[in-house]
């Protein structure tokens, strides 16, 4: 194969990434915005809190914490339950991991059969969640029914379905952390309901309004450094 079949052929993978990426979006926006799809997005909801939770566990490790155990909830909501750590980094882990995640998740379908790589990370991230710290029983059957619903499609056919899926996921990644943070900010602005935010207020100080606002700056800065990595880097 001389160069220049090499550049066509990298070119056409760029292209596809991106188209893919594309489709993933469109598909994401009808899923929250067509009324008749709406029942859907309860699972992507747990998949993404426990992206988040999972965050807050694998900090609490990383700085010498050990994780006591993770709910997630019927309602979508979900906490980590840790001993010893980095408070505040702990704290922060849960909305900029997610977003982190997204970005990550990014550079992985980039790749050729990207979307296969990424189905095979984030299922098995989610399954070893899951099987370390999840406690609830609810929170147990969701994990295990969404990461192997997420490695069960490793086997579809052609491989266009599995690189399909790979993006959707990544998409869901990078919109539902800056959703959360939206959600955070209306929260910090508007009511007194705990959340994260309000926790680093009181480890750290400052207000809840700024650490949600900084942190929705941050995750945004985040996926763009990766959506910008992702459109202009070949594979």
């Amino acid at each position: 194969m001389n160069a220049s079949d090499s550049d066509i052929r990298l070119e056409g993978s760029v292209r596809r990434g991106r188209a893919e990426l594309l489709l993933a979006g469109a598909a994401s926006v009808a899923l929250w915005y067509v009324p008749w799809l709406g029942y859907l997005v309860f699972p992507l909801k747990l998949f993404v809190t426990i992206v988040h939770e999972g965050c807050h566990g694998l900090a609490t490790v990383l700085t010498g914490g050990v994780v006591q155990g993770i709910a997630i909830h019927p309602d979508g909501s979900g906490v980590t339950i840790s001993d010893g750590g980095d408070a505040p980094i702990i704290t922060m882990a849960g909305y900029l991991g997610a977003a982190l995640c997204g970005a990550l998740a990014l550079q992985l379908v980039r790749r050729r059969n990207g979307g296969s790589l990424a189905c095979a990370v984030i299922g098995g991230g989610m399954l070893g969640i899951t099987l370390l710290w999840i406690r609830n029983g609810f929170g147990i059957a969701v994990g295990l029914l969404l990461s192997a619903s997420i490695l069960a499609s490793l086997r579809l056919r052609p491989a266009s379905v599995r690189e399909f899926v790979g993006s959707f996921l990544c998409v869901q990644l990078c919109l539902n952390a800056l959703f959360d943070l939206r959600d955070l900010v209306y929260l910090t602005t508007q009511t007194n309901a705990p959340n994260d935010a309000v926790f680093m207020s009181e480890r750290v100080g400052l207000t809840p309004a700024f650490w949600a606002g900084l942190w929705a700056v941050l995750a945004v800065a985040i996926l763009g450094v990766g959506l910008r990595q992702f459109w202009s880097r070949p594979r």
